[in-house]
């Protein structure tokens, strides 16, 4: 026996329980041949995660990185009495001579030509007293938190930090 399809207005020979299957086993019938499309287009595209071992091989190649930075910002001991070494200078001229030979701006003279603006270096060194006391005080605490001994360590750096800020004001 043939049925036809039941458009709504022919009355049905299923009962309501029979109706209510079938619906929910055409939209499941629906929604699975959705589902295997988005499937079939989805493995065309790349995956959004990383693999296990890709993942491990990234871990380890970091912890190995972070040991080497570990020992590479290894910050030798104060030690009482040593004389500042001139590395502020070195580290300033290293700066200039990169700065020098980096992009420069242009600048056009009265005479319509252009040359390139020099660097202004006059104010290279200097420090507000604000800023030098906002550093002093978080160098004071990294020590205190980071460095073996860091109590004393931090004593001693902010006994050093209070000898320079009354030497820079019996100077101005």
């Amino acid at each position: 026996m043939l049925t036809q399809p039941n458009n709504g207005n022919t009355p049905s020979r299923e009962g309501p329980h029979e109706s209510a299957t079938n619906t929910l086993q055409n939209e499941n019938d629906t929604l699975r041949a959705r589902i295997a499309i988005l499937e079939a287009q989805n493995q065309s595209l790349p995956q959004p995660f990383v693999a296990d071992e890709e993942f491990e091989a990234l871990r380890s190649q970091v912890m190995g990185l972070q040991g080497e930075e570990e020992e590479k910002a290894a910050v030798p001991e104060m030690v009482p009495g040593f004389r500042v070494n001139p590395l502020t200078h070195a580290l300033t001229s290293a700066a200039r001579l990169k700065a020098d030979s980096g992009e420069q701006e242009l600048e056009l003279k009265t005479d319509g030509m252009f040359t390139t603006k020099k660097f202004n270096h006059s104010s290279e060194r200097t420090i507000s007293v604000s800023t030098w006391q906002a550093a002093s005080k978080l160098a004071v605490e990294l020590v205190n938190q980071h460095w073996p001994q860091g109590e004393m360590q931090a004593m001693a750096l902010g006994a050093h930090h209070d000898f320079v800020t009354e030497l820079a004001d019996s100077h101005s």
